[in-house]
């Protein structure tokens, strides 16, 4: 079992932006989430985010918003690692999960080197979205039993993401 003080590998920046965002989220003042059915056409397609640098492609169509990491490293993409996102309209909010397949690397508190590819899901909720911004909150792992490729114990991170330039 890896406790909080596990840390990850570079193929785990596969997973950053949706699954193990970091809570550095400074909030802005804004309207909520109110992207209509054909706000595909409204929004950037391509957006980054400000907490882990990765890239999504952004599709919101039909009372459903789909997001797939576009930057995947090309050693860990040959592996078939892939970040995709379904959410769907909920009030003044989009609620989905998010599917991850990635390899993990944890190293907890100077103990032996542990790696696994896992599936792995996670629940996301984007909160705002603006032209300019989208905001939003996924579960992340606090404990996982990297073996069995199972999250223990989950919390709850924020994430900003902008339009890629």
């Amino acid at each position: 079992m890896i406790s909080r003080s596990w840390k990850m590998g570079v193929t785990l920046m596969v997973l950053a932006a949706v699954f193990f965002a970091q809570s550095c989220f400074q909030a802005a003042p804004s309207q909520p989430a109110r992207a209509s059915h054909n706000a595909s056409v409204a929004f950037p397609p391509v957006w980054v985010s400000e907490t882990t640098h990765a890239v999504y492609r952004v599709q919101i169509g039909g009372g459903v918003l789909r997001a797939e990491q576009v930057n995947t490293p090309p050693e860990v993409a040959k592996q078939g690692a892939y970040v995709r996102t379904e959410a769907h309209k909920a009030g003044d909010k989009w609620v989905g999960r998010s599917q991850v397949y990635a390899k993990i690397t944890l190293a907890p508190g100077g103990k032996s080197q542990q790696s696994n590819w896992c599936h792995l899901e996670a629940n996301i909720e984007f909160l705002t979205l603006t032209p300019e911004r989208i905001t939003g909150r996924s579960e992340a792992p606090l404990q996982m039993d990297i073996s069995k490729c199972r999250i223990l114990k989950k919390e709850w991170k924020d994430f900003v993401w902008i339009p890629a330039k």
